[in-house]
């Protein structure tokens, strides 16, 4: 992806879009956790900035 400055800040315009663009890359399917491999199963929790799996809670 080669990007001028101007359309880069298009595209990410504040954190949260980056975050977003960055996790629809690496997870087409949904979050996957590293621990249990459940894939499309967790929550982000905005207050500490981390996904957390439902089905083993880590």
């Amino acid at each position: 992806m080669n990007l001028s400055l101007r359309a880069f800040d298009e595209t990410f315009p504040d954190e949260d879009a980056a975050r977003a663009w960055f996790e629809k890359a690496r997870w087409p399917n949904g979050p996957k956790c590293c621990h249990c491999g459940a894939i499309g199963n967790a929550l982000y929790m905005p207050k500490t900035r981390f996904w957390h799996c439902k089905a083993c809670r880590r």
